[in-house]
C-alpha cells in the first residue's frame, strides 16, 4: 500500500519520504501543528490506523471500532491557516472528497493540544 509512493499526499509537494513518511510508519512525532494535521490526513489516504489513534488524544477518541477509516473518501488537503498558542492550536483545512462521481469540499477547523509535550489531534470544531 505505502510502497510505489513518489510525492506525499499531504499535499507539501515534497517527496513522501522526505515528508510523512518518517511519521506515519517510522515512529517520528511531529514538532509543529501544520505537520501533525498534513501526517494525519496521509494516514487516513493510506489507511494507517494505528497512527491516527496514536495522534488523537484519548479523551476524545473514540475507539477503534467507532473510526471508520473507509466512511468518507478524501482526496486532497489544503491548509488555510494555522493560529493559537503552544498549547492549544486551531488549524483550518479545506478538505476534499468524491462521493457519486462529484466533488465535494469541507471546511474545518481542528483543535490541536499538547499531551504530555506532544501535540494531538482533540476535535473538529464544525
Amino acid at each position: 500500500m505505502i510502497m510505489g509512493i513518489n510525492f506525499c499526499p499531504c499535499g507539501s509537494g515534497q517527496l513522501f519520504v522526505d515528508c510523512c513518511k518518517d511519521y506515519v510508519i517510522g515512529g517520528a512525532y511531529p514538532l509543529d501543528a501544520e505537520t501533525l494535521i498534513r501526517s494525519r490526513h496521509t494516514a487516513e489516504l493510506l489507511g494507517c490506523s494505528t497512527y491516527i489513534q496514536d495522534t488523537w488524544c484519548p479523551e476524545t477518541y473514540p475507539g477503534k471500532d467507532k473510526v471508520n477509516m473507509n466512511c468518507t473518501q478524501w482526496t486532497d488537503m489544503k491548509i488555510i491557516d494555522v493560529f493559537g498558542g503552544d498549547d492549544d492550536i486551531i488549524v483550518h483545512v479545506q478538505k476534499k472528497y468524491i462521493e457519486n462521481n462529484c466533488e465535494h469540499y469541507v471546511d474545518k477547523n481542528l483543535l490541536i493540544i499538547r499531551v504530555g509535550g506532544k501535540l494531538m489531534f482533540y476535535y473538529s470544531l464544525e
